[in-house]
């Protein structure tokens, strides 16, 4: 859990995982880790993330244990406070069976003017085999401005490899 500090500049991100960083549950079963991530941005001009994943396929991989990210963009002025963002990053459930981890991503985008996305994804991946995968994206702003988009996704992709009646149900549900 984390809260970007305040301050008067740029980028104060609750939770940052960069370049390349990884963060791995290897356990099977029931007892196997979860992974649980909360962010929450603070005072920033702009890019007052959540939580931020970037760059160099930082990741997040687990085979059983659940993965959970939830990030609150910065509620104040200023634009770019994305509620979850996710660029070059790879984030993979590789377990199989009703056991199989599942990803869910729940962002919420904060204040300001424009580009308070819930969910900002760039230039990634989120693969799962039989672990259910959930995007819940709200967007924030003012309501006056543009581009606060529950869920934005560009050059990315999301995919279930599973197979029978045990594949992950891929959701994604997006409140602009």
């Amino acid at each position: 859990t984390g809260q970007g500090g305040n301050g008067s500049g740029a980028g104060n991100v609750g939770v940052m995982l960069l370049n390349g960083s990884e963060i791995i549950s290897t356990g099977i079963g029931v007892g196997a880790a979860d992974i649980t991530i909360n962010g929450t941005g603070a005072t920033s001009t702009f890019l007052g993330h959540g939580v931020m994943i970037s760059g160099n396929d930082a990741g997040i991989q687990s085979v059983d244990g659940n993965i959970s990210i939830t990030g609150s963009g910065y509620g104040g002025s200023g634009s770019q406070h994305y509620g979850v963002q996710l660029n070059s990053a790879l984030i993979t459930s590789t377990g199989t069976g009703t056991g199989a981890a599942t990803i869910t991503i729940d962002g919420t985008g904060g204040g300001g003017l424009d580009y308070h996305r819930g969910i900002q994804m760039a230039d990634s991946t989120i693969t799962t085999i039989d672990g259910d995968l959930t995007l819940l994206g709200q967007g924030g702003g003012n309501g006056t401005n543009y581009f606060n988009q529950g869920i934005g996704i560009q050059n990315s992709s999301i995919t279930s490899m599973g197979t029978g009646s045990d594949a992950a149900v891929i959701t994604l549900h997006g409140t602009g």
